[in-house]
């Protein structure tokens, strides 16, 4: 199904009503690469470093500091392949784009990713301030997908990423998503309010505010009627 989404949107350009514009200037984005790609190089390096130590010393070692570099270890080595398959799945992405039923999120390589509108919400996240990076991640209600990249930061227009038109998605996404959430499956809808919507972005830095109350009345009213 999702193979003859993909083609339909592709034959009928027309259908098109968003696709992701970057507002970043050159030098954001050099400053952005470099300080990723400089900090996985060097976390790797100290990594290895610290593998060919432990080796070394290993036979010398209590059994407790054996567990102790071992958990050390797998937690570093988790840091560094969250940052590495990060970094290659923003390279692969080709572009992002929204007909009036899907969100289509276009690869170099691999199978592109397909949404039905409303049915995913967008977080974006600082996760090193001091290096100019933010984080984007497209997250499905139902868990079934999450996909996250890296944007360079631009001020500009006091905007707090360098997407530069998300408010217009936003606009087709609000009313999709309220929907939507009427029709979620419990276990999802409790996930999803455990979560907090307060972290669903919205343009500009603000939070995209979603009538939960009403959501939870129609989503009543909708049991009721069962």
């Amino acid at each position: 199904m999702s193979e003859e989404i993909r083609e339909n949107t592709e034959s009928k350009k027309d259908c098109i009503i968003w696709q992701m514009q970057y507002d970043i200037p050159l030098i954001n984005n050099a400053i952005s690469w470099g300080f990723r790609i400089g900090w996985a190089t060097l976390l790797c390096y100290f990594f290895s470093l610290g593998l060919m130590k432990y080796i070394q010393q290993y036979d010398k070692m209590e059994w407790y500091k054996q567990g102790v570099i071992i958990g050390v270890g797998i937690v570093f080595a988790a840091i560094i392949w969250n940052l590495l398959s990060s970094i290659l799945r923003t390279l692969n992405l080709k572009t992002i784009y929204a007909t009036n039923d899907n969100l289509v999120i276009q690869k170099h390589f691999g199978k592109d990713i397909i949404l039905p509108l409303g049915s995913f919400y967008i977080v974006f996240k600082t996760i090193y301030r001091a290096f100019e990076t933010e984080y984007v991640t497209i997250q499905a209600f139902n868990d079934s997908i999450s996909f996250t990249f890296g944007v360079a930061k631009s001020y500009k227009n006091f905007r707090s990423h360098g997407i530069k038109n998300i408010e217009t998605l936003e606009m087709f996404l609000k009313p999709k998503i309220e929907n939507y959430l009427v029709t979620l499956e419990e276990q999802y809808f409790q996930e999803f309010l455990a979560l907090d919507y307060r972290y669903i972005h919205g343009g500009s830095g603000i939070t995209m505010s979603l009538d939960i109350e009403n959501i939870l009345r129609l989503r009543e009213k909708k049991g009721n009627e069962k």
